[in-house]
């Protein structure tokens, strides 16, 4: 389970890097983020998730959104 890995692209446009960035760093006790910007998309690379990859990944997406709803970002 350690080795596994899952890839997510978040449009820059409706999610910006610096709340994707926040949200890595809150995540940092659940799994690994590894951000990298690609064109107009980020792509985070999680891995060594505490719980299942596919929930970690759907909670960060879930968080995302409302960090920047937070923030009046959207």
């Amino acid at each position: 389970m350690a080795n596994d890995f899952n890839v997510c692209e978040y449009v820059r446009s409706l999610y910006p890097l610096k709340v994707i960035e926040q949200a890595a760093y809150d995540y940092d006790d659940i799994c690994t983020i590894d951000i990298e910007v690609i064109g107009d998309v980020t792509r985070c690379t999680f891995s060594n998730s505490r719980v299942p990859l596919a929930l970690t990944i759907h909670e960060f997406s879930n968080y995302l959104i409302e960090l920047i709803n937070t923030r009046g970002q959207a």
